[in-house]
């Protein structure tokens, strides 16, 4: 990674606490009520830069544009020039943490991020993804069919359906929906 790219990351995260704390983490609250999530705000935030900093690092391995992917990520879920998509990861109990992603989730890699160490939790991967829309409309059928057809073909490009199940299912909210993720032993 580049001199320019570790301050960038750097930058974002002081902006990003900064701005949590300065709003005594509302927003994050909001976020966290709004899916039922078992986590403080601030593990949520920790968990936030934890993942933004593995998506940048796979990122980095599949060229994706880094500048782009950072300007997007931001603390407010509103606003001009959002992203479409909200996913909020599930390492482990109590541990979360989101990245905002464009309609193709193409910043986002599902198959590296399911084993990725979070070593600090001392875990790997992920449980458990909810993808909302951050516009807060329904996700219709054909968006649903998309987001199972982008998903699977990312986890399944790596693993294979002996090594891993994926699952997408709708949930009680309109606008998101969950995916889960087990090895299979």
């Amino acid at each position: 990674m580049k001199l320019n790219q570790v301050q960038n990351i750097s930058q974002w995260q002081r902006e990003f606490v900064a701005e949590a704390r300065a709003d005594n983490y509302a927003e994050i609250r909001r976020h966290i009520e709004y899916l039922d999530l078992d986590c403080t705000p601030e593990t949520f935030v920790e968990g936030t830069v934890m993942l933004l900093s593995a998506v940048i690092l796979y990122n980095q391995v599949d060229n994706v544009k880094f500048k782009s992917f950072i300007r997007h990520q931001r603390y407010r879920l509103c606003g001009e020039d959002l992203p479409f998509y909200c996913l909020t990861f599930n390492f482990s109990s109590g541990h979360y943490g989101r990245v905002l992603a464009n309609t193709k989730i193409s910043d986002v890699d599902f198959a590296d991020l399911f084993n990725h160490p979070w070593d600090k939790y001392k875990t790997a991967g992920f449980c458990s993804v909810w993808i909302s829309r951050l516009d807060g409309k329904p996700i219709s059928d054909k968006e649903y069919e998309t987001l199972c057809h982008i998903v699977m073909d990312d986890m399944y490009f790596d693993y294979s359906e002996e090594d891993v199940d994926v699952f997408i299912n709708e949930t009680e909210l309109a606008d998101t929906v969950i995916v889960e993720a087990y090895d299979i032993d």
